[in-house]
């Protein structure tokens, strides 16, 4: 009777003198699997490396890691004022693309803090950087979105630029932040930045809320679309003006925030992408709600 595990043999003694076999070409098909698994993984990270030399010209991983300043001798300490006013500039119109944290968003900004390219500018080569932006089609601009001229904010002053390359030293290294100061800006300080001069004869709750959308928008949209919710020219729209919002229900602008928009979508003029929540995902439907009910509100105050 034949051996039912075993389909090829005619006796049960056929079986025993033929199971070696098959056990060596079992043996030599799992090591040739694995040999090949191992094969991908360090194709793979000979790809990673390259692409990484490829990024960097002229550094290698090395290198590149002995340029950021946490890894030299601290510098001195950073001027508090200068700090917080850098702070605040940074909060309004760079904090959407490179995070609170200046680690970047994908997509959008890349990330100051561990950027050997800013590291290795004088604070005076950042302010020129600063002033003339990064156009997209810069090789140098891997995300492929602009980065306008003085961060889409054509009022800050070359003294307002070099105070957000201060925070920026700060975020670098900080062992350079001044005692007692705080890295990162509150949402009141972003919201004093926003024009008040809208919202006459509201009820106290509907002024509280607005007060909450306002700072909510504050340190979630500014960056594109300006403290004024105006737009910046190549980065966000128009928001008080909009008339694609004014067409939508509360619901549906609510979904339209939290779903974003591709750069490839045909209403995206400005070929830069919204992501959705506007890159923020702790905001939750009350802030966004906050959001929509302050855009109504500049949007009624237009109109007068």
């Amino acid at each position: 009777m034949n051996d039912l595990n075993c389909c090829e043999c005619d006796s049960a003694a056929d079986c025993r003198t033929n199971r070696p076999g098959h056990e060596v070409r079992a043996l030599g098909l799992a090591l040739a699997v694995t040999l090949g698994g191992v094969g991908i993984i360090l194709g793979g990270w000979r790809v990673m490396v390259a692409a990484q030399v490829r990024l960097t010209p002229g550094h290698d991983f090395a290198e590149r890691m002995a340029l950021l300043p946490t890894n030299k001798p601290a510098a001195g300490t950073l001027e508090a004022e200068t700090f917080e006013r850098g702070r605040t500039h940074f909060g309004a119109s760079c904090l959407a693309c490179h995070g609170p944290e200046g680690l970047g968003v994908r997509g959008l900004g890349k990330d100051l803090v561990h950027s050997v390219f800013v590291a290795t500018k004088s604070d005076g080569e950042m302010v020129k950087f600063l002033a003339t932006g990064r156009a997209a089609d810069d090789p140098l601009n891997t995300t492929k979105v602009p980065m306008p001229p003085r961060g889409g904010n054509a009022a800050f002053t070359d003294g307002d630029l070099r105070d957000i390359v201060v925070y920026v030293r700060g975020l670098q290294d900080p062992r350079r932040v001044p005692a007692g100061v705080a890295v990162q800006a509150t949402p009141q300080a972003l919201a004093a930045q926003v024009p008040t001069n809208f919202g006459e004869g509201l009820s106290a709750d509907d002024k509280e809320w607005l007060e909450f959308g306002k700072t909510t928008f504050a340190s979630s949209c500014t960056a594109c679309h300006g403290a004024a919710a105006t737009g910046i020219p190549g980065m966000g729209k128009d928001l008080v003006h909009s008339e694609f919002i004014k067409k939508l229900s509360d619901d549906e602008l609510l979904a339209f925030i939290k779903r974003g928009r591709d750069p490839n979508d045909p209403l995206n003029t400005t070929k830069v992408a919204m992501p959705p929540k506007g890159g923020n995902p702790a905001l939750d439907d009350e802030k966004l709600d906050s959001i929509v009910f302050f855009l109504r509100i500049l949007q009624e105050s237009a109109t007068q």
